[in-house]
């Protein structure tokens, strides 16, 4: 009788841990929460400190997927973008394609992993801007679809 009880507390212990384990698992393997692409449409200013000269000191993205990226360098540099999952997407003249991890987003900042050729982290805060007066179809016609 000492074996039956033994063996059945072996096996409630076994269950035990593989249910623990399983949990673990499943919630460590969780994917991250998808940023909403309406989100990161107006204007965004970069107030990271700390962080070496760039070139990307102001965004503005549009809700017809275009973004137009005003440099450090006095360049103005036109883009296509998509949010897919937690990354954003960015595709220039020469259809050169980059990818770059949301950090996170919400209604007054931006904070992304890099950006096109820095490999840093940078925080945007939400500009006051409103972009309903600019014609984006110029962006359009030069920078390829996806």
């Amino acid at each position: 009788m000492e074996k039956l009880i033994l063996g059945m507390f072996r096996i409630k212990f076994y269950i035990l841990i593989s249910l623990t384990l399983s949990l673990f698992l499943f919630f460590s393997c969780k994917s991250k929460t998808e940023i909403d692409p309406q989100a990161i449409t107006g204007c965004w200013e970069l107030v990271s400190k700390d962080v070496k000269p760039i070139e990307y000191i102001n965004l503005s993205f549009y809700k017809d997927s275009t973004a137009i990226f005003d440099c450090l360098t006095d360049t103005v540099i036109y883009l296509r973008y998509k949010v897919h999952k937690d990354s954003l997407y960015l595709k220039d003249l020469n259809n050169n394609c980059t990818r770059d991890l949301v950090l996170s987003l919400d209604s007054n900042t931006f904070c992304l992993g890099s950006l096109k050729k820095c490999n840093e982290k940078l925080i945007y805060k939400r500009k006051k801007d409103t972009l309903e007066q600019f014609d984006t179809s110029f962006i359009k016609s030069i920078v390829p679809a996806w």
